[in-house]
């Protein structure tokens, strides 16, 4: 058998077999391993459990691990020439199922765990079946526990029918809902990794799945909670009846999809691999130890302790001098009153010394070991730095970005292979139709605005396709697609433009209509006033005026024996027409009117 270096041999991974005892006394392993790797688990089950509670209280680890699974989900898209059966998918598969939340989940366990177990859970209704009449319509327990008087007891229903009133054993009936409009009652299952087992035979390319049940399902079949038992698959029962100390059920191969990450071909995998940063094992158990150092610096130095004494004088011992509970009840007093007022100068009869102990956490923080293990453990990982950290860019010369997209692409078709997998388990389960292809919609790391302006200047000279142009811009365009949603658009647009200019034409003939009946009006309002204004005059000089020559008028209003009269015919007449107001001023003018008579002033007698 090979050996270590020191004779220890390399089968053998047990802490005994590795670890060696050398003549100084100093306990420390084999040269090839340091102390970390003893602490690494000794079987899978034990893997996993450290795996989750890693991926919780390590705050980087859990980042990475929620990037990696989310970052490259997108939205479902669903392939295919049938537009009604392509759009039922699409909302199906989104909104109905919401399988992009639970792409998400299938990822955080994928990468906790290195393996993530998905199953469909056909929905059903349970009835109890009388075993003398045979009826069990009216005996449905899923929907409604109080339908029907019965308990569980031993493994069996016993309930009393509601048609013969039979009392006794009734025996379990599961009608599996088929019709597509029960497609939302179909549940994405993940069960836990700890409770699967797996019994891989690689040769021969088969596998089966087998789950533990867990405990609160054993508890809940024994006891007989009727609330467990009446919406549980009725081989959970079953399983417990066979086996109350470790029921096993086998998971059915068409319902269930094996997330499974990359690992060594190695002997005894037992069908599961491991977490993606068991490589960074030991870096990762090297985080939690300073962590726990750097609590440990905390606790004790961060917070200085502070110590007051007698103050020696000289050779001469204080408390030679001072009685000890008198010194410290002055101390005691004073520094009560300091408390209370921050303020207030003590005044101690006696000498004080007074010295800190602690404080210096500051000196002592390892942080930047912590941050330099940090950053050492995103490089193991394969997670560039700035992707938890912020202030990614992208470029052209960026080579671990550009692997980091393309894992996340392999990853993406992994998503991909599940999202068909479950269209078809559920077109098998429902009779319907499955779709064409299922994937997600075009994943992109980032930006690359270098090859983007590249891209497009070729375009522009027709020296690539425009396809090609655009794939800097958009990736997986399709041309023929946007020339007929182009079409479609167009035409939609010409029926809005149709319709806004029959609007506008519509609204231009009320505008000209509206127009029209204000104008009319205001010449009629005119007219109306020039025959009022025209009778005014015609009462004013008792004869009617005719308006044929503006000098005529000037003379007939000359001969108005009242000038005040005259005045305000001439100034209605202005009102009519300025331009005739100004000629019939200017003929008064040189004919002026007559003036009242005056009476000869009277002689005064002496």
């Amino acid at each position: 058998m090979s050996t270590l270096f020191n004779g220890s041999p390399i089968g053998n991974t047990t802490n005994a077999g590795l670890r060696r005892y050398p003549s100084n006394g100093i306990d420390y392993p084999v040269r090839f391993f340091n102390m970390l790797h003893f602490q690494k688990p000794n079987s899978k089950r034990e893997m996993f459990l450290w795996a989750a509670r890693m991926s919780e209280s390590h705050g980087i680890l859990a980042r990475i691990i929620d990037t990696y699974s989310r970052y490259p989900i997108t939205t479902i898209e669903v392939t295919g020439d049938d537009c009604e059966n392509k759009n039922f998918w699409s909302k199906t598969l989104n909104d109905t199922l919401g399988l992009c939340e639970e792409l998400v989940i299938n990822g955080k366990d994928y990468y906790t765990y290195g393996n993530c177990f998905v199953s469909i859970v056909a929905p059903f209704e349970r009835y109890l079946k009388c075993t003398k009449c045979g009826s069990y319509l009216d005996h449905n327990i899923s929907e409604r526990l109080d339908a029907l008087q019965w308990k569980f007891h031993d493994f069996k229903f016993i309930g009393t029918c509601k048609t013969c009133k039979h009392q006794g054993v009734m025996v379990v009936v599961d009608e599996y809902l088929k019709t597509i409009d029960n497609i939302e009652k179909i549940r994405v299952h993940r069960w836990p990794i700890q409770h699967i087992e797996v019994k891989d035979i690689p040769i021969a390319g088969r596998k089966k799945i087998f789950y533990k049940l867990e405990n609160k399902y054993l508890k809940g079949i024994r006891s007989g909670d009727k609330f467990m038992v009446s919406v549980i698959p009725i081989n959970f029962i079953e399983a417990v009846k066979l086996n109350s100390r470790s029921p096993t059920i086998e998971l059915v191969d068409s319902l269930t999809y094996h997330y499974k990450h990359e690992d060594l071909t190695e002997a005894e995998t037992d069908g599961l691999a491991q977490p993606f940063f068991m490589a960074a094992w030991k870096d990762t158990f090297m985080c939690f130890v300073l962590r726990k150092a750097q609590e440990c610096i905390v606790a004790e130095h961060m917070v200085p302790r502070k110590f007051i004494y007698p103050q020696q004088q000289g050779t001469t011992d204080p408390l030679a001098v001072i009685h000890g509970d008198d010194w410290r009840n002055v101390v005691q007093v004073q520094l009560r009153r300091m408390q209370n007022d921050p303020n207030e100068i003590g005044i101690m009869p006696y000498p004080l010394g007074y010295q800190q102990i602690g404080g210096d956490g500051k000196a002592l923080s390892i942080t930047d070991i912590m941050e330099y293990q940090d950053r050492r453990l995103l490089v193991q990982l394969g997670c560039p730095p700035e992707l938890v950290y912020g202030g990614m860019t992208y470029s052209g010369a960026n080579v671990a970005l550009r692997m980091l997209e393309n894992n996340f692409a392999y990853y993406v078709r992994k998503q991909e292979k599940f999202l068909n997998f479950i269209a078809k388990a559920i077109s098998r389960l429902l009779s319907i139709d499955a779709p064409e292809h299922v994937k997600l919609a075009p994943f992109r790391m980032a930006d690359d605005q270098q090859m983007s302006a590249t891209l497009q200047m070729l375009g522009a000279q027709n020296r690539i396709s425009e396809t090609t142009a655009l794939s800097g811009v958009i990736k997986g365009i399709d041309l023929e697609a946007e020339a007929k949603q182009s079409e479609k658009d167009l035409n939609a647009v010409m029926r809005i433009m149709s319709a806004r200019q029959k609007a506008n034409n519509l609204a231009m003939q009320y505008a000209n209509r509206d127009a029209t009946i204000v104008a009319n009006q205001n010449a009629a309002a005119s007219m109306q006033q020039q025959q009022d204004l025209q009778q005014t005059a015609n009462s004013a000089i008792g004869n009617p005026i005719v308006y044929v020559d503006p000098t005529y008028q000037a003379e007939q209003l000359a001969r108005i024996a009242a000038p005040e009269r005259a005045r305000m015919l001439l100034q209605a007449q202005a009102s009519l027409s300025p331009e005739r107001y100004q000629q019939l001023d200017r003929q008064m003018s040189h004919s002026p009117l007559p003036q009242p008579e005056q009476k000869p002033p009277t002689r005064k007698t002496g």
